[in-house]
């Protein structure tokens, strides 16, 4: 007979019921993983914690808890045990003299021999175990046959103790499965994964399936789980503390240390803070000679070239300002005094350029090389976090920038001259190898920016991004454009694997706060215009590149209005599809208001502004914030009180009406 039941009594034949039979309900419904709530710390909580002692020494404790884990008997099947930790245990952690950092792998280890013949107690057949691996990101040392990783501790050459910082948590919760569905997940696969991936910029992404329709299987606003086949980076470099710390390369060989023209560099940011300070730079110890992205004290982002003495110099900055404790990917392109800025892949206008002494349009040689201030000059040090740091010899194209910023750069990329993904190492990927050097306290912290956090969840670091259908075409091919939240991308190079689709609004794993599917531009100085009468301004050139989709958009900002003729008359602004326009894209997305006559010689009007409308675009659209006077006024700008923390005079949003 092949087919057998189970679970069953003796009887009067005596069925014995083997373990295979037993274990049946959790092999075939639950994935491996933790029971119970829990937290990745520092310090890890929950089962299975491993932590240090509280008095550090080459020992780490292991929680007690409840995990399943699978193995296979010998002479039996592969089966899912449930493991019971009872009293919390040390694992020993060997001494690291190896001349480099190390990684130890902590398991719960099964043995198949123990599995087949257990002692009376059941209490031999899973031990922790530790595995010594030179990565931390996947275990190239000797991991069991059998077994779950729960943490892995890094273990510095040379070390005495392992601390709370040193341990970084590998668990996730066990999942019940039911076919392509979880029950605890809401996710379903779609059974096909994208030929191609396209960046739009602004976290939009067109991923085209070939000679398919899945359009009777999806729809507009449902939810994607968009699997990555090699795992991102999870660190980046920093928190820079905005005084000391930097990375740097001292008298770097090869193009990086000739370069003076025709360049591009690119980074992934995340300011913590805003002060005058430096991204990325080539730069001598007096700052006489540098070529450098540059980060303002309100948060625009400028390039910039010194030739010959620090007073000698040309710098481009953008209009627009970054946002504090987000992640942005910047670059800036340089070409004789021509600057191209980019922020997530999308263009921002940029003011005049602003110059010096000889006002140079090339920079001068020399210097080191530095991620977090200007080479050797001690100062403009960065405040937040940096990572994917890229200098090439080139002025890339806008579909170029997009093509690099989705994964880890390799090096090898046209016209790289320098790659430094600061993925807990600073080594330079490109064949010049102008490895970096942590200075002044610097280290890295497991914030990925190519996926968004995990902790508390199954999903690894690194591993899974996740969108929601904004619009969706077949011919020939299926179609989807999509959004991701802040702090992804997706590698348009390197993969996505078999996407999952949900109905639900918040399945398991995705990015539920609506902050994070915001999309805006923010200006924090803003220059006074004159305004003409009956003629509207762009002010600053405030625009707003807004993704294909659904979307309610909107302004909000204090705008200020001053004239020496003690003029009284209409102020209008609105949101618009064309800058210096009258017309706004809806009646919502218009303000009319007055500005009055005070005192003798001179008007003056603050106004608190604010319009937002829904729109549905089939394209990605620029939209602008223009400002509309009856009478002619001396000046007319978005005002900032000063004193204000991070204050804003202006911000331009859209936020997705499909959450």
């Amino acid at each position: 007979m092949s087919l057998l039941t189970s679970i069953m009594t003796g009887g009067v034949n005596n069925h014995p019921t083997t373990s295979d039979e037993a274990n049946a309900w959790s092999t075939d419904f639950i994935s491996e993983g933790i029971v119970g709530s829990f937290s990745g710390g520092p310090p890890l909580t929950g089962a299975f914690a491993t932590t240090a002692q509280g008095t550090p020494d080459m020992t780490v404790a292991v929680a007690t808890g409840v995990c399943y884990v699978q193995g296979t008997p010998t002479s039996q099947s592969s089966q899912t045990f449930r493991v019971k930790h009872t009293a919390s245990e040390n694992v020993t952690i060997a001494a690291n003299s190896s001349g480099s950092t190390k990684y130890d792998w902590v398991y719960i280890k099964l043995d198949a021999t123990k599995l087949n013949g257990p002692s009376v107690a059941g209490d031999d057949a899973a031990t922790l175990t530790t595995s010594r691996s030179t990565s931390q990101s996947s275990d190239d040392g000797n991991p069991p046959t059998y077994g779950y990783p729960i943490a892995v501790v890094t273990v510095a050459n040379g070390a005495t103790s392992i601390t709370s910082g040193n341990i970084r948590d590998s668990r996730a919760n066990c999942i019940v499965n039911l076919g392509s569905s979880s029950v605890s997940s809401g996710w379903t696969e779609l059974g096909y994964a994208p030929n191609t991936v396209a960046a739009n910029g602004n976290r939009s992404y067109t991923l085209t399936f070939n000679s398919t329709d899945l359009t009777g299987t999806t729809s507009v606003g449902m939810r994607l789980k968009l699997p990555r086949t090699v795992t991102a980076p999870t660190y980046m470099g920093g928190a820079f503390n905005g005084s000391s710390h930097y990375f740097t390369k001292v008298t770097p060989t090869g193009t990086l240390s000739t370069v003076t023209n025709n360049w591009t560099i690119m980074a992934h940011v995340e300011p913590t803070a805003y002060q005058v300070s430096t991204i990325a730079a080539r730069g001598d110890v007096t700052i006489a000679n540098s070529f450098k992205l540059r980060f303002e004290s309100d948060g625009r982002v400028g390039a910039m070239v010194l030739n010959g003495g620090a007073a000698n110099w040309r710098i481009i900055t953008t209009y627009q300002s970054l946002p504090l404790n987000k992640k942005t990917h910047v670059t800036a392109t340089w070409t004789s005094g021509t600057v191209a800025i980019y922020f997530d892949g999308v263009s921002v206008p940029v003011a005049a350029a602003a110059t010096s002494g000889t006002a140079p349009t090339v920079a001068g040689t020399g210097g080191d090389f530095s991620i977090g201030r200007p080479g050797a000059y001690v100062g403009e040090y960065f405040p937040g976090y940096i990572s994917s740091v890229g200098v090439f010899d080139a002025v890339l194209t806008q579909a170029t920038v997009r093509l690099h910023m989705n994964q880890a750069l390799t090096g090898s990329e046209p016209n790289c001259i320098g790659a430094w993904n600061l993925n807990n190492a600073a080594t330079d990927a490109n064949a010049a190898a102008n490895n970096l050097t942590a200075t002044g306290g610097v280290g890295y912290t497991a914030r990925t920016p190519y996926t968004n956090p995990v902790t508390g969840t199954s999903v690894t670091a690194g591993t899974t991004n996740y969108g929601i259908i904004m619009a969706q075409t077949f011919s020939t091919n299926t179609t989807y454009t999509i959004q991701i939240p802040e702090g992804e991308t997706l590698p348009t190079t390197g993969g996505i694997g078999t996407v999952s689709y949900s109905t639900q609004k918040t399945p398991y794993g995705f990015v539920g706060q609506k902050r994070k599917w915001e999309i805006e531009s923010a200006y924090l100085a803003v220059a006074a215009t004159s305004v003409t009468a009956a003629t509207p301004i762009n002010n600053a050139s405030a625009k707003l590149n807004i993704p294909l989709g659904e979307f309610t958009v909107g302004y909000l900002g204090t705008l200020y209005l001053s004239d020496t003729a003690n003029t009284t008359g209409q102020v209008v602004t609105n949101l618009s599809y064309t800058a210096a326009n009258a017309i706004p894209l809806s009646g919502r997305l218009v303000t009319d208001s007055a500005h009055a006559a005070v005192g003798a010689t001179i008007t003056g009007g603050m106004q608190r502004i604010f319009a937002e409308d829904s729109v549905s675009l089939t394209t990605a659209t620029d939209v602008f914030v223009n400002i509309y006077t009856e009478n002619t006024v001396d000046a007319a700008y978005w005002y900032s009180a000063t004193g204000q923390t991070s204050p804003r005079t202006l911000t331009i949003y859209a936020k997705n009406d499909l959450l």
